[in-house]
């Protein structure tokens, strides 16, 4: 992929050599498919798998490897991700040189255990990569049914290479933007920009870059690398190692220790 083509995808509020923007329908649009992002999305979960194994899936375990950069050297993690319907989760978390971490929750906040002892209660959600991670594999999911309000088509981009990006715009329950870009022919999804908050209380654009899309054991095209950068610095790397559905966790899989 081309930097010129990678910046048409993500960066969708600066207008670049090559890069034209418009409301309309792209040329050649079939007729068939509304022109809205209800119908967009429909079409593009039924041609890429993620949506519909979200919908089939009562339990789920992923591998993940993580590159931080941070500024300084890379710091390489490895989490192992289970989450079981409708809202139950564990993240171990693995650090060369360190001692695992464990963080179990439902919904929003979970428990962290070290050494299999509780040491901290209330963590919250955002602490752990859970949700985005979720929201990353998942991301049709997330634009045609997660909570918030309902997906807009915000524009079009006519690329370079003759072909044209689709930029859908979505509110989330916390009233953060979302914007997700997918090819207008394959309707393959190829990056999502998300707002996330700094520690100063502002707001920076994060343009995580989906790619690597591969079917899993049960045939569903999931993405299995992720890039993400800030202000146009690379900030995080994801790999995909491993992703199993409908592996009967149990309650023991997600207990808590008493203390």
């Amino acid at each position: 992929m081309s930097h010129l083509h990678l910046f048409c995808l993500t960066l969708v509020f600066a207008t670049f050599s090559g890069c034209a923007f418009f409301a309309q329908p792209p040329p050649g649009w079939s007729r068939e498919i509304p022109f809205t992002a209800r119908a967009v999305l429909d079409e593009a979960i039924e041609k890429h798998g993620a949506g519909k194994a979200a919908r089939e899936a009562n339990d789920l375990i992923a591998s993940i490897a993580v590159t931080r950069h941070d500024g300084g050297a890379p710091v390489d993690l490895s989490h192992i991700l289970l989450w079981r319907r409708p809202n139950t989760w564990s993240v171990e978390t693995r650090q060369p040189g360190q001692e695992p971490v464990k963080v179990i929750g439902t919904g929003s906040s979970g428990t962290e255990i070290r050494a299999g002892a509780v040491t901290r209660r209330d963590v919250p959600v955002t602490e752990v990569p859970v949700d985005r991670f979720l929201r990353h594999i998942f991301l049709l999911k997330f634009f045609r049914e997660g909570a918030g309000e309902a997906a807009e088509i915000e524009g079009t981009v006519a690329r370079e290479d003759g072909g044209h990006t689709l930029n859908i715009r979505k509110f989330d329950a916390m009233g953060r933007k979302w914007l997700l870009s997918l090819d207008a022919e394959t309707f393959e999804p190829g990056s999502v920009r998300e707002w996330i908050e700094t520690a100063e209380g502002g707001f920076v654009a994060l343009d995580t870059i989906v790619d690597g899309w591969m079917p899993d054991r049960f045939g569903h095209l999931v993405p299995r690398s992720m890039r993400s950068f800030a202000e146009g610095e690379l900030v995080q790397e994801i790999e995909v190692r491993d992703l199993s559905w409908n592996r009967g966790l149990r309650d023991v899989d997600f207990a808590v220790p008493s203390r």
